[in-house]
């Protein structure tokens, strides 16, 4: 229907369609080139084009394609600059490439906006103990549990440290 639709009219709304309904199927590599394209639009909205740049971001991922997912969220942040869950999303894809220090200086930023989140201090604790920052990671894991005292990824976090260190009590 998308492409049909996109026959008649040409226009970005068939194309977001089309990359929508290729998600639903799971055909990422097909989806994340068409929302890019989407988020090229320059007649649209800034929110909405950070919004189809988000969405590509997360097809790449989904698509396991770590570095085209980095551009597509990098795209999203000139329109949406310091939004949360984009930096969120963009510290996943660094992960992914083991960019330890990219994804700890997107999370910071994220933390700043909303220091409240035990998620990406998680997030944060795991690029930081990957490039070898223990005490920072470590501190990390107990904000987190003093946000969220029962929070199962920061108690297997910690768990994982403690045992990497010999702790295995």
């Amino acid at each position: 229907q998308a492409l049909a639709w996109h026959s008649a009219v040409v226009g970005g709304g068939a194309e977001h369609c089309q990359a929508l309904a290729l998600m639903q199927r799971n055909r990422y590599t097909e989806a994340a080139p068409l929302l890019d394209t989407c988020g090229q639009n320059k007649s649209l909205q800034n929110s909405f084009r950070a919004q189809l740049w988000d969405q590509a971001g997360n097809a790449w991922l989904l698509a396991e394609d770590a570095g085209r997912a980095d551009v597509s969220f990098s795209n999203a942040l000139l329109y949406s600059p310091g939004h949360v869950e984009i930096l969120a999303d963009r510290a996943r894809a660094r992960a992914m490439r083991k960019d330890w220090n990219g994804a700890d200086a997107d999370l910071s930023a994220a933390l700043v906006r909303d220091a409240d989140r035990a998620d990406l201090l998680v997030l944060r604790a795991s690029a930081r103990h990957a490039a070898g920052h223990k005490a920072e990671a470590r501190k990390d894991i107990d904000t987190a549990l003093g946000i969220f005292p029962n929070y199962g990824d920061a108690l297997v976090e910690r768990g994982a440290m403690k045992y990497e260190d010999g702790d295995v009590r």
